[in-house]
């Protein structure tokens, strides 16, 4: 895994457009009419999984890695981490398993039955568990970076560049890149 950390900028980028393209074109679609008349699609794909264990790779290991080098006085709790990245990989699966085993028309009278909530829920939890792996990964990088605790001014640029994943890559892994090759 210590792979990444030292990985070629090109070859990451790469890699995540690839395996984003073949999952979306993999993707297996079946509409369903709910009883109301709406239809609802539901796509699934093998190759999803490969993307979930890719996205959420990248930074578990940075992540723990960049950890150990954290300045003594570091107030950041690696637990946390590890959560955030846990609980979105597992409702993501979850989902993914939900689409592959059951019928459309169990889905169907599942969603039509419990109703939005069951997509709202899931998706806030997802997206605070995301932006809380951001907020961790810039304000570790930047704090082994600086040898102190960083605040959020210094690393606000860090946290829109790993938002933004694609373009944002090409400043950071270089970042991380140079950490690795001192150590």
């Amino acid at each position: 895994m210590k792979i990444l950390l030292r990985a070629n900028v090109v070859a990451l980028f790469f890699i995540g457009i690839i395996v984003s393209i073949i999952s979306q074109l993999d993707s297996h679609t079946a509409k369903i009419v709910t009883d109301n008349g709406s239809e609802v699609s539901v796509a699934f794909s093998p190759f999803e999984i490969i993307s979930y264990i890719s996205f959420f790779l990248w930074p578990w290991v940075v992540g723990i890695n960049l950890y150990k080098l954290l300045p003594e006085d570091s107030q950041m709790n690696l637990k946390y981490l590890k959560v955030a990245i846990l609980v979105p990989f597992i409702l993501m699966l979850d989902m993914y398993l939900i689409g592959w085993f059951f019928p459309p028309e169990v889905q169907a009278a599942f969603l039509a039955r419990e109703g939005i909530a069951l997509i709202i829920v899931p998706l806030c939890i997802f997206f605070t568990c995301f932006f809380y792996i951001l907020y961790f990964i810039a304000k570790e990088l930047k704090s082994v970076e600086l040898k102190r605790e960083a605040k959020w001014s210094d690393y606000n640029a860090t946290f829109f560049l790993l938002w933004f994943i694609p373009i944002g890559i090409w400043w950071v892994q270089p970042r991380i890149n140079r950490i690795f090759e001192v150590v």
